[in-house]
């Protein structure tokens, strides 16, 4: 980067060949949007998506100092779960009505939820967004390894965690096709992490 020249969304550090697990490539990723593409007049909100929908705070929140690190911390206890909800995410992120940006990764075709059919979601996202002009920015991250590293190989899982689960079959092209129309469709950036 130049002196000066504002940080680009999808440079949070991630370099060809990185061998590490996807959702660790994930918390990079959005560590670097919330900390270099946030400024401290934005108001923010992230919403985890896998099996389960879940977001950090019920609405927008200042991007203090402060907040960001709270943010950081959710951010840092992401571990993968079994599917992707991609519908959820979106629908949630759209109820909220100052909601001006939005910042989709994932790693994943959709596989649970309302729709997993992205003709579908991108139909929903079309009325959802009708008349508001909500800027979509999406980063496929088809990179790195799929779930979490065995903690003991050979034996049975920890007590309370579930074995790792076995991601479904991988349609890069179609998730690819799917990001990009979605980012153009509605102002945005698709930036594409692929090995």
């Amino acid at each position: 980067k130049k002196v000066g020249e504002k940080p680009r969304f999808g440079e949070g550090g991630v370099r060809p060949g990185y061998e590490g697990r996807r959702i660790d490539i994930l918390k990079i990723e959005l560590a670097f949007v919330i900390n270099k593409l946030l400024p401290e007049d934005a108001k923010f909100n992230v919403i985890i998506f896998s099996t389960d929908v879940q977001r950090w705070h019920k609405g927008l929140t200042k991007a203090t100092p402060r907040n960001k690190k709270s943010a950081l911390e959710f951010v840092k206890k992401m571990e993968p779960q079994a599917q992707t909800n991609l519908y959820g995410a979106l629908e949630l992120a759209f109820k909220d009505r100052q909601v001006d940006t939005i910042y989709l990764l994932s790693d994943g075709n959709p596989t649970v939820g309302t729709t997993t059919n992205l003709d579908e979601i991108l139909a929903a996202v079309r009325r959802w967004n009708k008349g508001r002009n909500v800027i979509i920015h999406t980063i496929a991250l088809l990179v790195g390894k799929y779930g979490p590293p065995n903690p003991n190989p050979g034996r049975q899982p920890q007590p309370g965690r579930r074995p790792a689960p076995t991601p479904p079959a991988e349609n890069r092209e179609l998730l690819l096709k799917f990001l990009k129309q979605l980012a153009k469709e509605n102002g945005g950036v698709c930036r594409v992490f692929m090995d």
